[in-house]
């Protein structure tokens, strides 16, 4: 079942926001914004996710897992390195940007769910960059 405190892409890996899980008089009751190049077009589909019944489809709504930021660990987002660093706060960590000989700090808080996406949007975890070592 699909559910609004999660957070999904379709099978092709595009964006989804959802909008309501409970639409009435329609076998779709799932309905969401899909982002095509930045443009949304609405869909919809069943409460399972699924766009199309009895075959797998591009369209098909697929959860998103979410990606706790946990200390210590390196992200790569374009030209931007970041660096997850324990803080002095519980439940906070400290994210140090490095771009261009430039450092950059800031704080997150861990005490919610938080998806990568949301913090370091097209960031991907890599190994400890050579120059930092």
């Amino acid at each position: 079942m699909i559910s609004m405190d999660k957070k999904y892409k379709t099978r092709s890996g595009l964006k989804v926001r959802l909008l309501c899980i409970d639409r009435k008089g329609d076998e779709c009751p799932v309905i969401g914004l899909v982002d095509k190049d930045g443009c949304e077009s609405v869909y919809s589909w069943h409460s399972t996710g699924v766009f199309y019944t009895g075959h797998e489809s591009a369209y098909d709504l697929i959860e998103v897992p979410p990606v706790c930021l946990e200390p210590w660990k390196w992200y790569k987002q374009g030209n931007h390195m970041y660096c997850t660093v324990p803080s002095d706060v519980p439940n906070w960590v400290e994210i140090y940007s490095y771009s261009s000989r430039i450092f950059t700090n800031y704080r997150i808080n861990l005490s919610k769910l938080t998806y990568l996406s949301d913090v370091l949007p097209g960031a991907v975890e890599i190994s400890q960059p050579k120059e930092m070592t």
